[in-house]
């Protein structure tokens, strides 16, 4: 609408202030006056008006109601037997004056809208009550023909029913584009639901002195307002003299129109423009009423199919075996889909016919950006949300998406084909009609790229899946935390047991190594070289064990002992570790560290303590190469998104089906021969790590080193997990 202010030029409209001086005037009151309209700006209300008039107008106003107000031969100036209607914004008065019209002194507004509502009650259709709404609005209104547009969600829509009397053409079964009824529309149909454009004309009046406050009541609001330009180029085109619009809501939603059009002049004044409204009003609350009972029909129709699909998912394994079975499937969920998809735990299933893998994954992960975690994606067009989806018309023309997850990382997907149609739309595309000729006329396209629409019911559906999985993931959570929680208890038994029965092997430990050494001290001599050896045996043994009760001891109090949590400098951890570790071997000990680091957050002695055993693995199977290289460094991310540290070597490697076993208490590939070592320090490296909520893992082959890659969580606290 152009920012200029205006009005239809058969009203007039006068701005008063609280003190009852005119602020502004439309241009044709010096019709009345006789004079210009500058001479009123400032002047009292009282030179145009009775004070008897603008009594009733305040009183109106403080009993917030809208009504009109007979103007008679005691006004200051002869306003022809006009009426006013009052309107106001905080501080100012806004006076419409307008004709009556001959047809409504006599029009029986009661029996009318009695006889409308009968027939809205009688109606077995919905086509039936709105072609009934249509041929009585023409007959009561003296309209030539009367249609119902009704809005898809895209902003288009398509003339439904029309009532026609032969002097106009018939538009039924058109369809509209967005930009013919734009969707600034939509917002100030809101505000005043009825709008009429009564002579054809297109004249109009300015304002003089100043309306600013009181402009977007003028604008949107009045009965005489400006007319969207795109409905006076329709009514310019089509020849039209009168015309009407009423607004049909749903669910607080623009659900459509009721459009009159003649071919003779149709003036409706302000009673008739109600009578219109509560026409609006019926018409509207029939149309939620029957949109209701058939989703109610709906909803029973489908719930068998939900109910079974919900047993599918509480008796399962698993989620997505239950999401996957197919008595009946989630696409029995959803008439008309030609696919579906599952994506979990980053496994993506897919049913029926789809795009291919990647390509599913790709939208996906594009839906993740459209929508918040409890939302339903939808479109019946999703080539025009994403370009390159226009190759996949076939089985994607339309998507309808729910994710599982607040992160919006697992997702169920339904899809739709494509469904050509041979559409004819009552206009011409914005780029032909701007190079000339109609706007208006009638133009026969291929509608490609489009699906079957998702109806209401449909993501309704979708909703009412989201939630159940929801629910069913947060009890099965309930159940894993309260398992949890008592293998918590089961594990700190068990490290105080394994704790108590170290520390008491200990002291016959002890006994029977020293009785070995007195044996050896006393009565060595008397003894044969194999009875010597069998002692040395006893006394390795005894050492080894001591070795094991050391290792379960430190192994016990990793579970037990609070992390000291502070930000570690890795580089400085390793050549601590290193340096621990120089007095168990026999050759030089060289690292390769990679500069800039990043630092750790954890328990700098226990951190210490896994870079301790890493290395120790990597010098130790890596002492058999002509030149051993062991490395430290990090890994900016891995496939979870996480950064990793590392400690690689060129040694003997592990083969990939043992790779698990190696972080197993006493777990040994190797012999002890061949190898020294108890097969505890990968144990004790993954409780430490588990103790920092992080993980470790393996990239290795046999005969081809290995590399052991850890990370730790950033935002870890001293109160982390005990266990």
């Amino acid at each position: 609408m152009s920012e200029t202010l205006s009005i239809q030029a058969y009203a007039y409209v006068i701005v008063v202030d609280d003190a009852g001086s005119i602020t502004a005037v439309t241009k044709n009151v010096e019709t009345i006056v006789g004079a210009s309209a500058e001479t009123l700006i400032g002047q009292p209300a009282t030179v145009l008006f009775s004070p008897s008039t603008l009594g009733a107008a305040r009183h109106m106003i403080k009993q917030l109601e809208i009504a009109e107000i007979q103007l008679t031969e005691r006004e200051p100036v002869d306003w022809d037997h006009k009426q006013v209607i009052a309107h106001h914004t905080d501080n100012l008065l806004v006076l419409e004056v307008e004709p009556r019209t001959r047809m409504e002194i006599d029009f029986p507004h009661g029996a009318a809208l009695r006889e409308i509502n009968q027939a809205i009650i009688r109606a077995t259709s919905t086509s039936e009550l709105l072609q009934g709404v249509c041929s009585r609005i023409a007959t009561y209104l003296k309209y030539d023909r009367v249609v119902i547009y009704h809005l898809e969600h895209d902003g288009s829509g398509v003339i439904t029913e029309e009532y026609n009397n032969g002097v106009l053409p018939s538009i039924n079964g058109l369809r509209y584009r967005q930009q013919d009824f734009p969707l600034e529309a939509h917002h100030l149909y809101r505000l005043e639901s009825v709008h009429s454009y009564p002579f054809g004309n297109h004249a109009e009046t300015t304002f003089v002195g100043d309306a600013t406050e009181a402009a977007g009541m003028i604008r949107h609001c009045l009965g005489s307002r400006k007319v969207f330009d795109t409905i006076i180029r329709f009514v310019e085109e089509a020849s039209l003299q009168g015309y009407l619009g009423i607004a049909l809501w749903q669910d607080d939603e623009l659900w459509g129109m009721i459009f009159g059009h003649a071919k003779q002049p149709v003036y409706l004044d302000h009673q008739l423009r109600n009578f219109a409204h509560l026409i609006g009003n019926l018409t509207s609350q029939a149309l939620a009423y029957r949109a209701f009972n058939v989703a109610h029909r709906q909803l029973l129709a489908t719930e068998l199919i939900r109910t079974q699909v919900r047993e599918n998912l509480a008796t399962a394994p698993s989620l997505l075996a239950g999401l996957q079975r197919s008595d009946p499937s989630i696409m029995d969920l959803m008439p008309d889909t030609s696919g579906a998809a599952i994506l979990l735990d980053g496994d993506l299933v897919t049913i029926g016919l789809t795009p291919p893998e990647s390509t599913v994954r790709e939208l996906l992960d594009w839906a993740k950006s459209q929508v918040a975690s409890n939302d339903v994606f939808n479109t019946d067009h999703l080539a025009s949300l994403v370009p390159t989806a226009s190759d996949l018309t076939a089985t994607a023309a339309g998507f309808l998406a729910i994710p599982l997850n607040i992160r919006c990382t697992e997702w169920i997907a339904w899809f739709r084909g494509e469904i050509a149609q041979k559409v004819i739309y009552g206009s011409r595309q914005n780029e032909g009609a701007e190079a000339g000729g109609k706007r208006f006329e009638s133009t026969t396209e291929i509608r490609r790229g489009y699906s079957l629409p998702w109806s209401d019911e449909n993501q309704d559906t979708a909703r009412d899946l989201q939630h159940y999985i929801r629910d069913v993931i947060m009890e099965r959570y309930g159940q894993l935390t309260r398992i949890n929680h008592r293998l918590q208890v089961a594990y700190e038994e068990l490290e105080s047991f394994s704790y108590t029965v170290s520390h008491d092997l200990r002291a016959p430990l002890r006994g029977i190594d020293g009785f070995a050494e007195i044996l050896m001290e006393d009565f060595g001599p008397q003894i044969d070289a194999e009875g010597q050896a069998l002692i040395q045996v006893i006394q390795n043994n005894a050492a080894r064990m001591n070795q094991f009760i050391t290792d379960i001891l430190e192994l016990s109090r990793i579970g037990r002992v609070t992390l000291q949590v502070t930000v570690c400098d890795v580089a400085k951890m390793v050549r601590t570790a290193k340096k621990e570790l120089e007095n168990q071997f026999a050759f030089p000990l060289e690292i390769r560290i990679q500069k800039g680091l990043p630092p750790l957050r954890g328990d700098r002695r226990l951190l210490t303590m896994v870079f301790r055993h890493l290395l120790s693995n990597a010098f130790k199977y890596s002492a058999g190469q002509t030149e051993p290289i062991v490395e430290v460094g990090y890994r900016p991310a891995n496939e979870y998104g996480d950064g990793e540290y590392f400690v690689r070597d060129n040694g003997i490697g592990i083969d990939k089906a043992h790779q698990e076993r190696v972080f197993g208490m006493f777990n040994r590939l190797v012999t002890k021969e061949d190898y020294a070592g108890n097969g505890v320090g990968l144990a004790i490296s993954r409780r430490i790590l588990s103790r920092h909520n992080g993980e470790i893992r393996i990239e290795s082959e046999a005969g081809r080193g290995a590399t052991f890659l850890f990370n730790t969580d950033p935002n870890l606290s001293d109160a982390s997990k005990l266990f």
